[in-house]
């Protein structure tokens, strides 16, 4: 993406809503980043309290179908996981972009799709971060388990665990079934409270 004058769209995101400091830094970040590049940012989606495991989120959609009309040349975002968690949905996104002779640039990463070198390093930096969330989520797993073998309890009730904790185990791909599972109360119970945080 070295060409000036380039049209683009910015993208910003963030697990919770707690988070609205993150998504003003995000777009500061895009608009300067925009700015230095002379490129011609014409809006920021951003989308608050959505989980980057999946795409489905209502900003994100809004910016794929602004994308098919085929006005802009690229999107940017300030690190990868911004837009995709998993190898397979990043793999998805280049793909589509790739049809639409849309680039990706990645700012805090620095990385681009432009070129075969640019594809591939977004691939293997892809492949890290669901390393990465993998291992962290194994390494919570395998601390309960030993936090119950020293006789610790885990039976408070749903209010009193934190919104955040709850998106945050969500992120780390904990199913409502294993997070009820450790506070000892029904799977339904947190599915249910999850479903009203991500609304």
């Amino acid at each position: 993406m070295d060409s000036s004058n380039m049209k683009v769209l910015g993208y910003a995101r963030t697990s919770t809503f707690l988070q609205e400091a993150s998504i003003k830094a995000q777009k500061e970040k895009i608009t300067k980043y925009c700015d230095l590049k002379e490129w011609k940012l014409k809006k920021i989606y951003s989308d608050e309290g959505k989980s980057g495991s999946n795409l489905d989120r209502p900003s994100w959609k809004k910016l794929v179908e602004e994308l098919e009309t085929g006005q802009y040349q690229g999107i940017v975002f300030t690190k990868l996981d911004r837009v995709a968690r998993s190898l397979s949905d990043l793999l998805q996104i280049v793909d589509f972009l790739e049809k639409k002779k849309v680039n990706l640039c990645s700012i805090d990463d620095n990385i681009s799709t432009e070129g075969i070198q640019g594809r591939l390093m977004l691939q293997i930096m892809g492949a890290f971060a669901e390393f990465e969330r993998a291992t962290i989520r194994q390494r919570l797993e395998e601390g309960l388990v030993r936090a119950k073998e020293r006789g610790v309890v885990f039976g408070r009730k749903p209010s009193k665990i934190s919104d955040e904790k709850l998106l945050e185990w969500k992120k780390l791909g904990l199913s409502p079934r294993k997070i009820a599972k450790q506070f000892g109360v029904s799977h339904v119970t947190i599915y249910k409270r999850l479903k009203e945080l991500e609304k």
